[in-house]
């Protein structure tokens, strides 16, 4: 038995006007999607608990069967672990981003999209300023990288950029034990990269600059027992966002990168298909996490969601499942992280509906349809969503 989770990140959403009272998966074209429910289960998932941060960081935990209540970490600690950074005990790890500000407020938090060399270059010639015998510094990929402080205060108060955005720097810095070393490598990073030649050139461009450090996501290593050892399988994550590569890999996961993966709309749809079916003729479990639904919200997109999703129906699912059914018997999940509404542009604690279909066939279907009315029509609901891959697993 093949079991296949796809996780169309962030596509949950609310009615948005710009598509008639629709949400995007109501609005959306999904023949395959729509296929999957009339001959599965449609239900509903609580992933995140009250105790935890909205977060997608949280609900992957959840999708993969470990309670975020629990052991939910940090995205700091995910993304270390997804860029195989190592981890000390006593260390702290921390997402770092690079984002626009005007020495008051922060007024891009994804710092004009940069990417590429410029960004590479910008945060090597922060860290290498930066760097102080506690603190090391670790490249990611585009605006977001990684620091470790060794011996640092895991419970220090960080808020993401985004929630940052037009409030003044002072009351939006680090507060708690150690913020006097983080709130000074902040304005230190400010100092470093405001006047760099790559940030005159992008506002000579008329881009936003790059030229400010925003450490946060702070935790430690969590210890998370194996997948295999829980559910008698092995498997596989596959996914462009380093925290979904570190939850499997502390969970014991393969997590393969696979070159083209994108995270954007724009993104190697049959590469995608071809390494997960490559996947499965050795393992038993393949997850799959997209992340263009959730760009478009973060955009506040509405078409451009619409366009995600209707390009995951029929560049993925649809060739992914016909791969499938010629290797083995099957379980197939198709179930969002988060609800993402594109008009407040970002995630809520909300329930997310899925849709679970097997090569055996499922004789007494809940509903025709799966959307966001599930949530309140289907009776079969996850309130312990972590729970949720038992389903999928076990039957």
């Amino acid at each position: 038995m093949k079991h296949v989770m796809v996780v169309p990140g962030g596509a949950a959403d609310h009615a948005v006007g710009a598509l008639y009272g629709k949400t995007p998966l109501q609005a959306a074209h999904l023949p395959t999607l729509d296929a999957l429910a009339r001959d599965g289960l449609v239900g509903s998932a609580h992933l995140l608990p009250e105790e935890v941060a909205v977060a997608p960081e949280a609900a992957a935990l959840a999708l993969l069967g470990y309670d975020p209540a629990r052991c939910y970490p940090g995205p700091g600690p995910l993304d270390a672990a997804g860029r195989e950074v190592p981890l000390e005990r006593g260390d702290v790890a921390f997402r770092v981003d690079l984002v626009s500000a005007d020495g008051e407020t922060v007024t891009d938090p994804a710092a004009g999209g940069i990417a590429g060399e410029d960004a590479e270059a910008l945060f090597q010639a922060a860290a290498g300023a930066l760097r102080a015998l506690n603190l090391r510094f670790y490249r990611g990929r585009r605006r977001r990288h990684v620091l470790v402080w060794s011996g640092g205060a895991a419970d220090i108060h960080c808020i993401p950029p985004a929630l940052a955005a037009g409030k003044p720097l002072l009351e939006t810095m680090p507060r708690g034990d150690g913020e006097s070393v983080l709130r000074t490598l902040m304005w230190d990073s400010l100092d470093i990269l405001d006047g760099h030649a790559i940030n005159e050139r992008r506002r000579d461009e008329g881009k936003a600059p790059a030229n400010l450090l925003w450490p946060w996501g702070p935790g430690r290593a969590p210890s998370l027992p194996r997948f295999a050892t829980r559910h008698g399988i092995g498997g596989a994550v596959l996914s462009p966002a380093a925290y979904w590569r570190g939850a499997a890999r502390l969970a014991g996961l393969a997590a393969p990168e696979l070159p083209g993966a994108t995270g954007r709309i724009e993104t190697d749809y049959a590469g995608k298909v071809r390494e997960t079916i490559a996947l499965l003729r050795e393992r038993d479990f393949v997850l799959l996490h997209l992340g263009g639904p959730g760009s478009a919200s973060a955009r506040g997109d509405a078409e451009m969601k619409v366009d995600a999703l209707e390009r995951m129906d029929e560049r993925l699912l649809a060739p992914l499942l016909k791969g499938v059914r010629a290797l083995d018997e099957y379980r197939l999940m198709v179930v969002p992280d988060v609800v993402f509404p594109v008009e407040e542009r970002a995630p809520t604690r909300e329930p997310v509906p899925f849709v679970v279909a097997t090569s055996r066939g499922i004789a007494r279907p809940a509903r025709a349809a799966f959307d966001e009315s599930a949530v309140d029509e289907s009776p079969l609901v996850y309130e312990d969503g972590y729970r949720l891959i038992e389903l999928l697993i076990s039957g």
